[in-house]
């Protein structure tokens, strides 16, 4: 008796579904693994902004109590400020943490001149 072979046998489709089912959760864990990578560089770049801003307005008011330690809220970060005066200088650190990423910090430094006029403590 001759048989026309027309289609699939049942381990031929299971196979085939088993390759696919390996590339589809390999394409899938990729793409999760970007999506996640995308999220952490956003928040880090959003730290970035805030710490920079928190220089900046310190450039900007420039006050008696402008080269002061202060830790504060910022949206869902938090941001610290460590000064150090130094030869007329203030040196600063500002330092931006958020909980969604432990362990990992953006931190920025600069100097700023302390004005003649300003008297600080």
């Amino acid at each position: 008796m001759h048989r026309n072979e027309h289609g699939l046998t049942l381990i031929e489709l299971l196979a085939s579904m088993v390759i696919l089912s390996i590339f589809a959760i390999g394409f899938a864990t990729m793409l999760m693994n970007g999506i996640k990578a995308n999220e952490i560089n956003r928040i880090e770049m959003e730290a970035t902004l805030v710490a920079q801003s928190e220089i900046e307005s310190m450039r900007l008011n420039q006050d008696a109590a402008f080269c002061t330690a202060s830790e504060k809220p910022v949206e869902s970060f938090l941001t610290k400020r460590t000064v150090k005066q130094e030869n007329g200088m203030c040196l600063i650190s500002v330092e931006v943490t958020n909980d969604k990423i432990p362990g990992s910090a953006i931190k920025l430094d600069t100097e700023i001149s302390i004005p003649k006029a300003v008297t600080t403590p």
